[in-house]
């Protein structure tokens, strides 16, 4: 039984199932009870003791997800309309971004660029509130999809270089 896996519902069925015995049995017996969790588990005597000591295990679907998931703060329409923006603002950072959105935002709808689905009135406002780390944080993804693909680095020869003939190092000595 050592090399077959076992999942963790039927581990957690074992282990409950032999608590109770282990609690009401003598030195000799919790050592027998002892050495068959170990086989059918797989785990450390110190593990298996520790597992029949303690808080007995809910199953896995009655188990309590402790993690929260965070509401957004700004909506989609929100978040659309500041990578419309940042576009039309010439891709600037998000401080620049913040701070030139008052002189930017009414001149935009002027000429009349925020015609949009997404350009709603509280989506607006929303914009209006969001900080220059949250408008760098929303637009991370936009950035890293505007990045050229592939970079040249200093030792990938440029078109100019293709044709420049290389010279040894003792041509260039007298």
């Amino acid at each position: 039984m050592k090399g077959e896996k076992i999942d963790m519902a039927a581990r957690r069925q074992v282990t409950n199932k032999l608590r109770a015995e282990y609690r009401k049995a003598s030195k000799a017996e919790k050592g027998a009870i002892l050495e068959r969790v170990m086989a059918a588990k797989g785990m450390g005597r110190s593990s298996a003791r520790r597992m029949l000591t303690g808080p007995a295990l809910p199953h896995p679907r009655e188990q309590i997800d402790a993690r929260t998931v965070k509401p957004r703060r700004f909506s989609d329409d929100a978040r659309a309309l500041l990578e419309h923006v940042w576009a039309l603002m010439g891709m600037p950072c998000g401080k620049y971004l913040v701070v030139m959105l008052e002189t930017w935002l009414p001149a935009m709808a002027e000429a009349g660029d925020l015609d949009q689905p997404f350009a709603t009135a509280p989506a607006r406002e929303q914009l209006e509130a969001m900080s220059a780390a949250t408008v760098d944080r929303y637009l991370a993804p936009a950035r890293q999809r505007m990045q050229l693909q592939g970079c040249l680095d200093d030792e990938t020869p440029t078109p100019r270089e293709w044709s420049r003939p290389t010279l040894s190092p003792t041509a260039d000595r007298p």
